[in-house]
């Protein structure tokens, strides 16, 4: 008989609620701060409020990591529920120290009880990642052999986003005033990619079309795709475009459409969209 898997994740999985529900997986959330102001990461369809703040905001955002103590009473009550074992599947340690959060309580309780995976993923790759650890922890309760199957999915991945309006990343300090002025003027659309784990600038492309273009010919030239998931940030303008394009080229591959919270959505900021991608 396999053991009892508890699973916790953090909010940046952004996985529906009624899937969360039925597989019994917890969340413990990201905040992000807005004006002094904090609010919780929520769920899929709870987003618009925060954003709409960020959006009337002209400050720098601040998100936060989960504070230790709220991972150590997920991990207890799972515990008190009767679960042998805890998988806590985070993002990217390149991004958020929340790996870190989890790994402290996880101390706390007798070694091999929790294994905490720190997996350098994001956005829809983690998502999928998530979803095929499912259904694998349905066959076996070695979790170190899932850590294996995470590492193997997360080095045949990419993450490609655009952003569409600097002025997200000049609230974020990684651009001055005048390149934000100047870039929007020019219509330069920045391609940030997700390598070892941190988000890299790559490209920069004047206009949407050729940015589109240039995130769609690297899949290509990656190797084959099996699950493409488009992000967007609030406004999924620009992603159903570049769901158009994927289908397009890779007729026959699944291609989803799935939300970013506020977040990582705050800091690349509304109508942005990332290509995230599973290989063969």
């Amino acid at each position: 008989m396999l053991k009892k898997t508890g699973i916790v994740l953090d909010s940046t999985s952004y996985l529906d609620k009624e899937y969360l529900e039925k597989n019994n997986i917890k969340i413990v959330p990201l905040s992000i701060n807005i004006n002094d102001e904090i609010y919780e990461e929520e769920f899929i369809g709870e987003f618009d409020e925060v954003y709409e703040k960020i959006i009337e905001y002209n400050g720098m955002l601040k998100t936060s990591q989960p504070p230790y103590g709220k991972f150590l009473k997920v991990y207890e009550d799972l515990f008190s529920e009767g679960v042998d074992q805890i998988l806590t599947i985070c993002f990217s340690s390149g991004l958020s120290g929340t790996a870190n959060s989890a790994s402290i309580a996880a101390n706390e309780f007798s070694e091999g009880k929790i294994k905490v995976i720190d997996t350098l993923a994001a956005g829809g790759v983690l998502k999928y990642i998530i979803e095929e650890i499912v259904e694998e922890l349905k066959e076996t309760d070695d979790l170190d052999s899932i850590e294996e199957s995470i590492r193997t999915k997360v080095e045949k991945s990419s993450v490609d986003l655009i952003v569409m309006d600097l002025e997200y990343l000049k609230r974020g300090g990684r651009l001055t005033n005048s390149q934000a002025i100047i870039g929007n003027l020019l219509r330069v659309k920045p391609i940030i990619s997700l390598i070892d784990g941190k988000l890299v600038l790559t490209e920069k492309a004047r206009g949407e079309k050729r940015a589109l273009q240039i995130s769609v010919d690297k899949i290509e030239s990656k190797g084959s795709p099996r699950r493409i998931s488009v992000n967007y940030a609030y406004d999924d303008t620009g992603a159903r475009k570049a769901i158009k394009e994927l289908e397009k080229r890779f007729p026959g591959i699944e291609i989803n459409l799935d939300e970013l919270g506020p977040v990582i959505g705050g800091h690349i900021g509304p109508g942005a969209f990332g290509i995230c991608t599973l290989y063969k």
